[in-house]
Parts: structure tokens; sequence; C-alpha cells
């Protein structure tokens, strides 16, 4: 028997695209993109093309593991899933009776089932009923710093509205790379007549088709932005009446903006005055515009005063909650029962979560540990010792920052177990590794929420992301390792439900839509009003889905295209107005203002260490092919690059005396590592660009996780000091 099953790709975490997937007596045999999808229109991605060769992959994780050799030995004893669970279980019930529940932590990264549905929320009802306030992340330097300071400064997250823009900024994103649907929207924007300006130390596709391309020092785009502010100011460019009815602080951050004219920006940011002068009059005077802000300016020890920057200029300019411009939507993410249990974490608990210093852990939507944080209380066991974890869909040996620290405190700890799809660099050093399943190989759903981060600008879509096939092997997804792990501890009560479509439809309860309802609408199903009607009224009965229905069609009529929102309700600060000097921030010992602050080790941060390290090393950058650290086994993918190479500029090369293909050591004050040069003049001089995510050329050996930025924690990944030496 054949039939085509409609889903949802999830494997880049970021578009949801469209999916059709032909299955042939019970085995998926074909997969293309799905042509009435509203997000791609039937393109996929490299990755997209390649899911049935993931799911086939013949080195998948089959059975649960448990090591009998030396960590890192690769000998392994198959054993069932009861045995694995039982000895999961009863390895963390002995550290919480021996160091405290506060002595595990549970790590969840980007993987098996996020985008499409996210069941994160579970583990942390997971680790908040088993008592420990450390469920970590790559949040700190995945979006939660662009999401936090966003939120604090005006309200909400603001989105860029590229279908009405007519100047689009991409900042610090390659979305040629990383996500296609958010390339086509940009794509067609340039197309009909917008005007397109780039920043980024490297020539991207988009780059090279830009009206201005700015190739700035990695780190120092908080300067840049004050550059950028400062000319917009000087020259009379800004919304004078936004600024006056709608922002706090504008003399106090005009007089910062004294402190950096363009000259001085020049000096900074290695960007010519002529060139910031000329993108601040793009942006300003081409409306509406947007910005689309990347997670390279996550990865900063600056990386909160340039958000905040940045969005500074969308202000000024008056392009928040403007329609073409960045809008806020009210609010942003779905009406959902919550299924965290935030609740059930002891406020002592909960003020012991590591990293607590940080106010990006504490962010309601988040309660994250900081990752950096976890890894130096393994080894220095301060402020208290962590001796397990749990860690699913995460490969911090190759992913987190100084992996020689990170393997050395997974190697410390008493009890590691993974789940995964493959074997891992990090589930090579468990004591227990488990099977996990593909997106294909379970239930879940899609949410296209209005709003949501570089979603599309109408009403919220749910669709079913349905199971093609059953799991292979004996794989499990994700859902079902957390809920069998719960009963085991003894959580049964708290994981009642028997099956996904149970706690689905238990989620999704306020919005009034079951996994039956989806399953019957394969093309999705619309949320025509903002999620907190749903909250408010889904209770109450008729009257409730009247009132739902009617503010639908009066207040809400235009959702979700609804701008200047504040002009009925002001912004959602403690002002309301958007704060360019935060009290809150002040009081938490941090900069009020976005004031600039280079990091230690750079050009101008350590003029003793830039003699021997002359050169600006950034990593990170993402390879179209791949997703961090996965897929590089994928045969069909490995061919497009299966290899790690050191970016530099023609005249880097010449000043290093090395060339094209050449093999160097290239070093950090941390470490070194040999890798080829691949000399290119589609990156800027004096900086060194390596990927990361390959475990022969690691470039998280160089990176340093023991400087931060004050706010949320973020390591210098995308900016440290380098030197390249003959091999």
């Amino acid at each position: 028997m054949i039939k085509s099953v409609k889903t949802v790709c999830n494997l880049c975490g970021l578009c949801g695209c469209g999916m059709v997937v032909t299955v042939q007596d019970g085995r998926a045999t074909e997969v293309r993109g799905d042509e009435d999808h509203p997000e791609n229109r039937g393109v996929l991605c490299a990755k997209g093309r390649a899911a049935l060769e993931i799911l086939h992959a013949p080195d998948r994780l089959k059975t649960p593991l448990k090591r009998t050799g030396r960590r890192g030995e690769g000998k392994w004893d198959r054993i069932s899933w009861d045995e694995a669970l039982g000895l999961l279980a009863e390895r963390l019930r002995q550290v919480k009776e021996r160091y405290g529940p506060e002595a595990v932590d549970f790590h969840k990264g980007s993987g098996h089932d996020l985008c499409a549905g996210d069941v994160r929320p579970y583990l942390h009802r997971l680790a908040n009923l088993f008592g420990t306030p450390n469920l970590s992340s790559p949040f700190f330097i995945c979006n939660g710093p662009r999401s936090l300071n966003m939120f604090q400064m005006t309200g909400g997250v603001p989105a860029p509205e590229v279908e009405n823009s007519q100047c689009v900024v991409l900042w610090g994103i390659n979305p040629t790379e990383t996500a296609i649907t958010r390339h086509m929207r940009i794509r067609d924007a340039v197309g009909r007549g917008a005007k397109l300006v780039v920043i980024d130390p490297r020539a991207t596709h988009f780059a090279k088709q830009a009206d201005v391309h700015l190739q700035p020092r990695p780190g120092s785009d908080g300067a840049l932005a004050l550059g950028l502010l400062g000319v917009i100011v000087d020259d009379g460019l800004f919304d004078r009446e936004f600024v006056t009815k709608w922002t706090v602080g504008f003399e106090e951050l005009r007089s910062l903006l004294a402190d950096y004219p363009v000259e001085r920006v020049e000096q900074i940011t290695w960007v010519p005055q002529d060139e910031v002068r000329e993108a601040a009059h793009l942006y300003a005077e081409t409306t509406p515009a947007c910005i689309f802000l990347g997670n390279a300016l996550d990865q900063h020890t600056g990386a909160s005063q340039a958000i905040r920057s940045i969005t500074a200029l969308m202000a000024i300019t008056g392009n928040l909650d403007s329609r073409g411009g960045n809008v806020i939507y009210s609010p942003c993410s779905l009406a959902k029962n919550p299924v965290a249990l935030h609740d059930r974490l002891p406020p002592e608990m909960a003020a012991k979560r590591l990293g607590n210093r940080f106010p990006l852990t504490s962010f309601p939507f988040t309660r994250i540990a900081h990752t950096p944080s976890v890894i130096k209380a393994i080894l220095e066991e301060e402020p208290y010792p962590v001796k397990a974890m749990v860690v699913m869909a995460a490969n911090p040996a190759l992913t987190s920052a100084n992996s020689q620290e990170v393997v050395a405190a997974l190697k410390k700890l008493e009890f590691l177990a993974v789940a995964d799809v493959f074997m891992s660099e990090t589930a090579e050093l468990a004591d227990l590794v488990l099977p996990a399943s593909t997106f294909l190989e379970q239930t879940y759903y899609a949410t296209y929420e209005a709003g949501a981060y570089l979603k599309p600008s109408r009403p919220g879509l749910l669709m079913l992301r349905p199971q093609v096939v059953p799991p292979l092997h004996e794989s499990w997804p994700d859902w079902k390792i957390i809920f069998e792990l719960g009963r085991r501890l003894g959580y049964g009560e708290y994981f009642p439900w028997q099956s996904i479509e149970e706690a689905m439809d238990y989620e999704l309860g306020p919005v009034g839509i079951t996994s039956d309802d989806l399953l019957d609408h394969p093309e999705g199903i619309q949320i025509p009003g903002p999620s907190f009607l749903y909250q408010r009224f889904a209770k109450k009965g008729l009257w409730g889905k009247f009132m739902i229905g009617l503010l639908n069609r009066t207040v809400f009529r235009k959702y979700p295209n609804m701008y200047h929102k504040y002009r009925r309700m002001g912004f959602l600060t403690p002002s309301k107005k958007v704060e360019f000097f935060s009290r809150q921030l002040g009081e938490l010992g941090c900069d009020a203002l976005p004031v600039y602050r280079e990091s230690t080790e750079s050009p101008l941060g350590d003029p003793g260490l830039v003699d021997s390290y002359p050169l600006v090393l950034t990593t990170g950058a993402k390879l179209g092919c791949y997703v961090h650290a996965q897929m590089r086994n994928i045969p069909s993918l490995r061919r497009r690059m299966p290899h790690n190479v050191a970016e530099i500029h023609p005249d880097t090369a010449a000043e290093c005396d090395v060339t094209d293909g050449e093999v160097v050591l290239l070093e950090t004050p941390r470490a070194g590592v040999n890798c080829q040069v691949r000399i290119t003049e589609d990156i800027r001089p004096r900086v060194v660009q390596l990927y990361h995510g390959f475990a022969k050329v690691n470039a998280n050996l160089l990176t340093d996780n023991r400087s931060f930025d004050p706010i949320t924690g973020s390591v210098p990944m995308r900016s440290s000091l380098c030197r390249i030496l003959k091999a």
C-alpha cells in the first residue's frame, strides 16, 4: 500500500517547512516539499531533502546502551528499556539523597522535537517535580539575549515585518544558510525594490546584493549601533514625536552618543565612517524599515547592550510596532495550559539556580540554568556540587565554549545519561545512552503564531506533525522518555497521559483544538485572535466563546495586522514607554544605558595580548547542510562540506605567509587546532572565521567560557584573539 503523509520538518529548529512523505508498506520512501504550505511553498533545503537518509542511517542508535569500560573507551552492553529506565531513576535518586536535588542538571538542546512543537516544558516539569532548579540549555547564547533585552526595553519581542518593508537590515544573520523560508521572504522584498543593508564581517549571499554592506570587527556591534544612532540624532533623522511621547531616557542616550562620533566608531569597529553615515541615512530615510537580528549578536560579552542599541534604532526612527517595521505582537506565543509546573519548585530551591546572578536565568519565560556555571559547579563544586546530568538532544562536549573544560566536567560526573539519535561526542562519555526517535517517528504539532520570532504576520496557525512511520529499531520519542522516567521517579500522577495526543489535548485546551481536529485538517487550523483571549475565556463555556468571537470581530478584527498598539495601551514596561534608560538594570548593577564596553580579549581590550594574538577569531557561522554539530555522518550532506576550514582574507594570508589549502596552527590563549586555510575575499582582513560543530577541528577548543555578558551570561564565542602559525 502506498500513501502520502503531510507533515512538518523540524530538522533546523527555525522554519517548520511543509513536507510530504511517501510511505510504501510502512516504509518511508520519498520526501518532497509541500507546495500548499504557506511557509516554504514546496521548497526544501538540503537537510529536509536528506530527511529519509537521516531516518534510515545505518549508524543510528538502536537500543539502550550501558557503559562497561572506561568513559570514552567505547565498550557497551545492550540493555532493555526497562533496565535502562530503572538504572537511570535509581542513579538520580542516589545523587538526590546524597547531595540534594540541585546536584542533578537536566540539559536540553535543539534537536529531535523542537521547532515543530517543543517538549522542553515537559522536561522542565520533570525537573521541577524532582526538585532541581537546574535545567540548562544553549538559550543564553541562542535567542535568549535577543528575547530578554528587546522584551526588557519594549515589553515585547519586535519581529521584522519584511512583507511590507521598504528597507531590510540583516544584522549578524545569514538566512540563506540558516532558514530557507526567511531567505525566500527577504528575496521577495529585494525583488520588489526594497533596499538592503547587511552588517556582517563576511560577504554572505545577501551581502553581495546589498545597497550597503558594513563589515565590523566581530564583537564591536554595540559601538556600530551607537554610531548609527549618533548620525541619526545629529542629522535630525529621528521621529521627534515618538521619541518625545513614547521613550524614557532620550537625553541621557543623546549624551552617551556624544562619546561615539563616527571617527571613533571607525577606530573601534574598522568600518569606514562614510559607510556608517550612508547606512544610517538609508535606514532612517527609507520607510518603513525593519531589522533582522541574528544569532551572531548573542555570542559576545557585550551582547545585551548591543541588542539594546539596535532596538533603540527601531524606536527613534518610528519603525517600532509600525507597518513594515519591527512589530510587537501581543502576545507572541500560543495560549496553552502550562505544563512546566514552575510553582512546584520551592522558592529556596529556585534561588539556587546556577547562574542566578544573570537576569536571564530567572526570565519568567525560561527559568534556565547557565551552562558555564553548571560546568564550573561540576569541576569546582561551587557554590555546590553537580554530580549527575541527563542530556537530551544536545552535544555540549562539542557545542559549548571551552570544550576541554566541558569534557573534563562530563568525565568527572558520577552519572551521565544521554538521549540522542546518534552516538554523539557527549554520548561517548556517558554511563547510559538512550536511542531517540526522529521527527518522522513521532506525533506533535507545529505552531505558526502571529509574531513569533521570524514567523509570518498572519493569524496564528496550528498544524499537525503526524507520525509518518513507527519508531525504528528500539528508539523512543523524547516525550515518552520523559513521561516514563517521571513515572519511575514516582511522579505518575503528574504524567497521566498514555499518548502524546492526550498530552496535546491538555496543552491546547484553552484554544479549543484537539489532536483529532488537527488530524482532520492537515492544512492547519487558524487561530483568529490573540492568545490571551483564549486563556481568559476558554473555561467560561458558551459565554466565553461568545466573548472571544465578539472581541475578534471588533477590537481585534485587524489582528495580527494591528500597529501602533502603544497609542492605546502603552508599552508593557514599567514606564509604559520604550526604555533607553532602564532603572531596573541599574538597580541590578548593570549599565542603565546601552554603553559599549570592549571585551577584555580584543584588539582594544588587551593591547598586550594583541601583540601575541593579532587577529580576531569568530566561530559559529552556519552551514546550510548541518545544524550545529548534527548530520555530519549523513553522506549526502557531508559531501557538501566534509572538513572544517579557517577562512581568511588574502591580505591576512600574505601577512601570515600562508597559501590556500595549507594546514596551519590556529591558536587562541586557550588552545590551538590544526586546520586548512581557505583564502577568500568574502571575509574582512584581520578576521579569521572557523566553523563550529566539527569534531576533528573543534572551534570550541579555542573559545572562552570564563568571560560573560553581565545580563545574559553570554560568552564570546564569536570574538576572541587568535594567531595563525605554520603547522
